[in-house]
């Protein structure tokens, strides 16, 4: 069965970023290809909206959209766990205002346990 694949290109380097798998605790990655390529995370999500393809979409960012029936979840028994975004920074150096607010903007969008 063949699909088209929504790809997205890393800013840095502008290659394809490859798509990663896992299971049975096997894990590989592959390069998809597809008409569409996106320079972001939501170029991508708004390509699959307009339904040109399959995105390879972190789940905060489509959870909403598959709960509301916008987006289906594919390959789900085929995705990685992934536990979370981990920020370290040297105790009590970084304790300023700005950088307390950084840390709740994180906590409020990601809602994933950041301590």
């Amino acid at each position: 069965m063949n699909h088209n694949c929504i790809n997205v290109r890393y800013s840095d380097t502008s290659g394809l970023y490859a798509w990663e798998f896992e299971k049975d605790a096997q894990k590989f990655s592959l390069k998809v290809k597809g008409q569409y390529i996106a320079n972001s995370t939501i170029h991508q999500l708004d390509a699959a909206l307009d339904g040109l393809g399959i995105a390879y979409i972190p789940e905060y960012v489509a959870d909403g959209y598959i709960k509301s029936g916008k987006l289906i979840a594919v390959l789900t028994e085929w995705c990685p766990y992934f536990d979370g975004y981990h920020i370290y920074y040297p105790h009590r150096r970084q304790d300023s205002p700005a950088f307390m607010a950084f840390l709740q903007v994180l906590r409020d969008r990601y809602n994933n346990g950041i301590r």
